[in-house]
């Protein structure tokens, strides 16, 4: 009986970890900003992100929870010298299938957010 219990702590541990974004998981976050770029995030239970963006990049790596903040350790490509990582955001929480609305991204601009079906 003792042996469940420390896995039964980390299971716990890793749900409430994921319960502010648990709406999200298995679906897409479609974020358009003012410039007009549209970022499709992607955010995976096993707690990996891709996020294609319209100008052809794509971003992947791990994520987690900080309170609020939705936190990307970016993987590939490689982060430069100069860049935030992990970049934690604020404005993701909450959220789930059908959800609209709009907040302000890492870089100060507006984004109107959309959650839709599938990956």
């Amino acid at each position: 009986m003792r042996a469940w219990i420390p896995a039964l702590a980390l299971v716990l541990v890793a749900g409430a970890a994921h319960a502010g974004v648990s709406g999200l998981l298995g679906h897409t976050v479609v974020g358009t900003t003012t410039d007009g770029l549209t970022r499709r995030i992607q955010l995976r239970a096993d707690g990996t992100y891709r996020i294609t963006v319209s100008d052809g990049s794509v971003s992947t790596g791990t994520w987690s929870t900080q309170g609020a903040k939705l936190c990307y350790l970016r993987i590939q490509p490689k982060p430069g010298s100069n860049d935030v990582n992990p970049l934690c955001v604020e404005g993701l929480d909450g959220h789930k299938l059908g959800d609209a609305w709009t907040t302000t991204g890492h870089h100060g601009l507006q984004m109107k957010m959309t959650v839709v079906r599938g990956p």
